[in-house]
């Protein structure tokens, strides 16, 4: 049986060639210089989303959480951070989604919750 390949949502970025499991032979991503974020990560990203656009959310729970999906829906880094997920790189997704958080503020409780089982896959 072919292993079915989950949809892309952000198709336009390329996928990590290979996904970091701690333990094994492959270089860690970010503090080896052979890693596939080594230079990514040493640059400051820019928040796509900012803390003004989510303090404009509306108050009431229900609509918070509609309005907080369609801006999270709309955030290509939040996008590649489920393809990330979805395709296996769980490392790589969960700090992904870490890196989100502080520019999202009350966005935090989701994207912890998404990394949390993203290092709960790599055990």
């Amino acid at each position: 049986m072919l292993a079915r390949i989950p949809p892309r949502y952000a198709p336009a970025i390329s996928l990590p060639p290979y996904s970091y499991v701690p333990g094994h032979d492959l270089p860690h991503p970010v503090n080896d210089p052979r890693g596939h974020l080594y230079t990514q990560a040493h640059q400051a990203p820019e928040p796509s989303i900012s803390p003004s656009v989510l303090s404009t959310l509306p108050t009431e729970p229900t609509s918070r959480r509609h309005a907080l999906a369609a801006t999270l829906a709309a955030d290509p880094e939040w996008r590649f951070a489920l393809d990330l997920f979805n395709g296996g790189f769980y490392w790589e997704g969960r700090n992904s989604q870490i890196s989100l958080a502080p520019a999202r503020g009350t966005v935090v409780f989701a994207v912890f919750s998404r990394a949390q089982a993203g290092a709960s896959m790599l055990c």
